[in-house]
């Protein structure tokens, strides 16, 4: 079931960094974020009840503007698989 707080998040395993993007738009980056904590985010029937009990509060963070680079490197690749699948 979708999220009714989180649109998407990403996690960077070599970082420890874990992307979260809301509904609202607003994207922010937790730092230091063990894999297993994402895991059972990813795994949770509730992300948003998750993200407040499990992450909100327990890592820093910063308010982010663009996405990861990793993330936009995959996005920009489906683009181009779509647009050359026209051709």
């Amino acid at each position: 079931m979708p999220s009714t707080a989180i649109r998407s998040f990403y996690y960077d395993n070599e970082a420890r960094q874990l992307f979260v993007t809301f509904v609202t738009g607003r994207k922010y980056v937790y730092d230091d974020v063990p894999a297993d904590v994402h895991e059972a985010f990813r795994a949770a029937s509730s992300r948003g009840g998750f993200f407040n009990t499990n992450i909100r509060g327990h890592y820093d963070f910063r308010e982010i503007t663009s996405p990861p680079i990793k993330e936009t490197a995959r996005r920009h690749t489906a683009s181009d698989r779509r647009t050359a699948s026209r051709r």
